[in-house]
């Protein structure tokens, strides 16, 4: 990891601790390269980098997620990882019929596309 990379990183991480709030870090976007070597490496800096860093969700997601989330937890079993078959799921969408989607919506403020939440002041 680069030293500016690195800078940039300490100081999102110094930030969520002041505020006690915590983020989502997504390791691949859509766009992201879909070469197994470079997804694997990926995974295994990202989980050294972080091993400490209780602040993020790991998402990981795209070909091959559910075994990159298990080496991800092989090297920081101590960290929070949204994958198939790891900590937590992502979901695209749900249903009324998913199980606990009142709860999780009032408990994370999760809406999905096809509904909508007003907001007046």
């Amino acid at each position: 990891m680069t030293k500016e990379a690195d800078t940039f990183y300490q100081e999102i991480i110094d930030r969520l601790i002041y505020t006690s709030i915590g983020c989502f870090c997504r390791l691949f976007p859509p766009s992201a390269p879909t070469d197994p070597t470079y997804r694997r490496n990926a995974v295994r800096t990202v989980a050294n980098y972080f091993k400490k860093e209780n602040q993020f969700i790991f998402w990981i997601d795209g070909p091959n997620a559910e075994a990159l989330a298990k080496e991800f937890k092989s090297i920081s079993p101590g960290l929070v990882v949204a994958a198939p078959g790891a900590d937590m799921s992502i979901l695209d969408s749900f249903s009324d019929n998913t199980p606990d989607v009142n709860l999780l919506s009032q408990l994370f403020l999760i809406y999905p596309k096809n509904r909508t939440i007003n907001i007046s002041c």
